[in-house]
């Protein structure tokens, strides 16, 4: 069928689902496209630092149409506001602690731009500072007057801004992620006399019947829990509430889940956690309600939820836990919290080294309904590897082998190498390096035969992923200054291509605005100088909060998207019927094998010869997890 034979309403259902640069290629195709799906280039916008909104705002209110109305998404950092542009040097660091070092001046940008997108549904501020209220008090009206908002992210608040501002925003209002101002000591802008206290949030979020997902950040120094008010504070109920994320929080913040009866994703990160976990105060009260997954960013933030854990679909620990033996006090925290939860899919991160990993056989007595089982495995610092290091991923078939009556799915991402410090003579150097390439070379002989070392060690395996990581070790500094050299040393200059995305959707903007605003009544004469005002820069455009995100993403198998093919790997044959084989190489692309023939021949597919109805059914099995038989995937 001919694309352009398609009606208008399905063009302008696929036009719906793109925006920048993808939708510019698409409205540049026919002139019928062009009408239909033109909008969508400034549909979402992302203002890593000043030049890029003064670049939004000339692009929305540039020519005789207004584009404002199209906006859908956006983000503005803090950056835009800093007097510090260069955001390539400044990525790692967090925001100025000084409301001195940034230009108010800016606000007047945003505020025109919220006062003309009514369509606007997702809005970002990562930097809401009070004084851009009282410097534009227009932002506040503008802000709270945008009828289709969905989605809000405020940062640097506190309790005026909950209890004044954060009302008044459309009860259609679904998401909502408050940031509060960091505490004296913590990285951020501290505000001075503004605390941060349990009544104005719960009062307010109570308010938006819609609300289904609130996320909370540096709610700590909190003072007393509203259960430890007494009679002078009545907590209103949060019964729309399924997802609380709370991060960098006091342990009083817990009380939040009790308000909660409908919640089914809860993520959890205190700060900062105390140590050692044996002298943690428990907390007592009663168990939250069943959850779909429980996430915890450290096992020192157990010890906090261990009186109030009830069952939990799927249990989540993100930090890297040092496998010791005898179990250290983390290990012995962990498998309560599974024992309490009671999990049918279990997410770890270990740090595997000599120690052997003995604690499988208990987990497996205390989860007897695991169905699920990912492993993020790392190895230990390039400074303490030795030669006793070899030999790691060899046991950790044998390790599991506890729960091979149970587990249907079983995700492992094998790690990068671990780097070393360039500091040293050249001797010191050499031997690293070639202590870590040694290393390397039996991580890579022991993931070719570990899928078929787990198939045989999990009798009841149905479904395998293996997910190996690019290696990262650095063999000498020689290689590191050629690194350089390449790169010219520029700031941002080694980031990964996905960092052009924004400069992507800036290409878009030029694009259509030279092709279609030049027969408007203004006379489009201006250089490209003159139309970035300072210029731009295409370089590593990503928000702060996409590229830590793409970072810590593209660790975890189940999330990962292919990306360009590099090559075939090398064809690994799993000799077990009704297994379901997966190998993601170098984080890149993805390949299948499955076990079509019960004499075990495999035959290799990539995956876009697998069907959608395949790959579905092997996402259920991580989405559903249960006790019911599996069968043969034909």
């Amino acid at each position: 069928m001919d694309f352009l034979s398609l009606n208008d309403d399905v063009l302008r259902s696929i036009a719906d689902k793109l925006y920048g640069k993808t939708a510019l290629n698409l409205a540049l195709t026919s002139k019928r496209i062009h009408d239909l799906a033109i909008h969508r280039v400034s549909a979402v916008i992302v203002c890593p630092d000043g030049p890029h909104l003064r670049l939004a705002h000339r692009h929305l209110f540039f020519g005789s149409r207004p584009r404002a109305l199209y906006l859908e998404s956006l983000t503005v950092l803090h950056y835009a506001f800093s007097l510090d542009h260069d955001i390539y040097d400044s990525r790692s660091r967090s925001p100025p602690y000084d409301d001195e070092a940034y230009d108010w001046s800016q606000v007047r940008l945003l505020v025109d731009i919220l006062m003309n997108a009514r369509n606007l549904r997702l809005l970002a501020l990562p930097l809401f500072h009070p004084t851009m209220i009282y410097d534009s008090p227009r932002l506040a009206d503008a802000l709270c007057d945008l009828p289709n908002l969905t989605s809000v992210q405020l940062d640097t608040v506190g309790d005026t801004i909950v209890s004044t501002l954060i009302p008044r925003l459309p009860r259609s209002l679904r998401i909502l992620e408050l940031q509060y101002h960091a505490a004296i000591g913590d990285s951020g802008l501290y505000l001075y006399d503004e605390p941060k206290t349990f009544p104005p949030l719960l009062d307010t979020v109570a308010a938006f019947p819609a609300l289904h997902t609130l996320r909370l950040k540096c709610f700590h120094e909190t003072g007393p829990s509203f259960r430890e008010l007494g009679h002078t504070y009545t907590p209103p109920l949060l019964p729309a509430v399924r997802a609380l994320v709370l991060q960098k929080i006091g342990p009083a913040a817990l009380d939040i889940v009790q308000l909660c009866p409908s919640l089914t994703d809860l993520e959890v990160g205190l700060w900062p956690p105390k140590y050692p976990l044996t002298k943690v105060r428990r907390r007592e009260g009663a168990r939250w309600p069943a959850l779909r997954s429980f996430d915890a960013h450290e096992v020192g933030d157990l010890p906090y939820a261990m009186g109030f854990l009830g069952p939990a679909r799927s249990f989540v620990l993100r930090q890297y836990m040092r496998v010791s033996n005898p179990p250290s006090a983390g290990l012995t925290v962990m498998l309560d919290a599974v024992e309490r939860t009671a999990p049918r899919a279990l997410f770890l991160s270990l740090m595997v080294g000599t120690c052997p990993m003995t604690f499988w056989g208990e987990l497996a007595s205390r989860a007897p309904n695991l169905r699920v089982l990912e492993l993020r495995l790392n190895v230990d610092s390039g400074e303490d590897l030795t030669l006793n290091s070899l030999g790691w991923l060899d046991a950790v078939p044998d390790a599991i082998r506890p729960l091979s009556a149970s587990l249907v799915l079983v995700r492992i991402l094998l790690p990068r190498m671990p780097e070393y410090s360039i500091l040293g003579t050249r001797r010191v150097l050499a031997a690293k390096s070639a202590l870590v390439a040694t290393v390397e070379e039996d991580r890579a002989r022991a993931a070719r035969v570990l899928p078929q070392r787990l198939a045989d060690a999990l009798p009841a395996l149905r479904f395998l992923e293996v997910c190996e990581a690019r290696p990262s070790f650095r063999k000498n500094i020689e290689n590191q200054d050629q690194e350089w050299e390449e790169n010219d040393g520029q700031p941002g200059a080694g980031f990964d291509e996905e960092d052009a995305a924004y400069g992507a959707e800036e290409d878009a903007w030029e694009a259509e605005e030279m092709r279609f605003d030049a027969d408007e009544d203004e006379d489009y004469s201006m250089s490209e100088d003159e139309y970035f005002d300072t210029g731009r820069n295409e370089d590593c455009d990503m928000s702060e909060d996409e590229y830590s995100d793409a970072s810590e993403d593209s660790g975890w198998g189940a999330r990962i998207e292919a990306m360009e093919e590099q090559g075939d790997p090398e064809k690994i044959d799993v000799q077990r019927p009704q297994v379901a084989y997966r190998w993601i190489d170098n984080v890149a692309y993805r390949r299948w094998w499955r076990v079509r023939q019960p004499n075990g021949d495999v035959r290799g597919r990539t995956l876009e010869e697998i069907s959608e109805a395949e790959l579905d059914r092997a996402q259920r099995f991580l989405e559903e997890a249960d006790d019911q038989q599996v069968t043969r995937v034909d």
